[in-house]
């Protein structure tokens, strides 16, 4: 995962010293910084000027839960993933994504807090990669929903508010 760090300070800062939690660092202001291991990390930022140093600490601040590989320009999906929905809370429409490792069929379906299917957003064999699906409630009432993804490998169920 490719992480773009700014550093907004402002004075005269002479010197920048990121450190990436995972063993990295780097000394420009605003530095890019790839992360090749799933993990929880802390970042710290050391700046230096002529008023003396001054440290931040952002604790567990990056959570790296998912890895691709780039094969031929291409990326390569390395587990299965439902994603929350955006924008949560939402009105009318909102977008589902989620990821397949290879493969599959998938089942994707919303359901009212009674837990009735109210819209099959897909039913049917997926290509592995990236998906993402829009579904428009514009005809539902106000209220909680759920949206459920059922694969051969993989289940996951998330909360979403029209």
């Amino acid at each position: 995962m490719i992480v773009n760090f700014t550093d907004l300070s402002i004075g005269e800062i002479t010197t920048w010293n990121w450190q990436f939690g995972d063993g990295n660092s780097s000394d420009k202001q605003s530095p890019s910084h790839t992360y090749d291991s799933i993990g929880t990390y802390t970042v710290c930022l050391i700046l230096d000027g002529p008023g003396g140093s001054d440290s931040l600490i952002y604790q567990d601040y990056i959570n790296v839960d998912q890895l691709v590989n780039i094969d031929n320009n291409e990326m390569v999906v390395t587990n299965y993933k439902l994603f929350q929905n955006y924008p949560n809370p939402f009105n009318h429409t909102t977008k589902i994504k989620y990821s397949l490792a290879k493969t599959t069929y998938v089942d994707l379906k919303m359901y009212n807090s009674s837990g009735k299917i109210v819209k099959v957003i897909i039913d049917g064999e997926q290509l592995s990669g990236y998906h993402q699906v829009e579904w428009d409630a514009a005809d539902m009432p106000r209220g909680i929903y759920f949206y459920k993804i059922i694969t051969r490998e993989f289940v996951d169920v998330k909360k979403c508010i029209n």
